[in-house]
């Protein structure tokens, strides 16, 4: 349910007459939710920082990564992967300290199983 708050500037909104007057509303609504995507923002910077380990969901998978610069409304994280993605700031989560982990230990198998296939690849014997 809507708070009064709400219910009056929806009134208020559909009292409006004319474009002009609409557009005036509206440009005052996007500046409101930019600022308030600003603050969000600072926030998460505060919190999350530089440098901090994160994980997001990107092109429907969870991608694991390193924080290297906030800006106004996002973030630009290196993935483990190498590659760099933009990610609204508000998305973005610490891993915890057993994620990490297991993130580590994932990473370190799979470079493992590459130099494995490379090695068959290259038909080099392994002890």
């Amino acid at each position: 349910m809507a708070s009064k708050e709400v219910l009056a500037a929806m009134t208020a909104i559909n009292a409006l007459g004319t474009l002009a007057d609409l557009k005036v509303v509206n440009a005052t609504l996007k500046e409101r939710w930019n600022a308030i995507q600003r603050q969000s923002a600072a926030v998460v910077a505060v919190t999350i920082g530089t440098g901090a380990r994160v994980k997001f969901v990107g092109r429907g998978r969870m991608v694991f990564g390193t924080v290297e610069k906030f800006g106004a409304k996002n973030a630009k994280v290196l993935a483990d992967d190498g590659m760099r993605w933009t990610v609204a700031a508000h998305l973005l989560m610490l891993l915890t300290v057993e994620e990490e982990r297991k993130v580590k230990s994932d990473t370190v198998s799979r470079a493992l199983r590459i130099v494995e296939q490379e090695s068959n690849a290259l038909g080099v014997v392994s002890r």
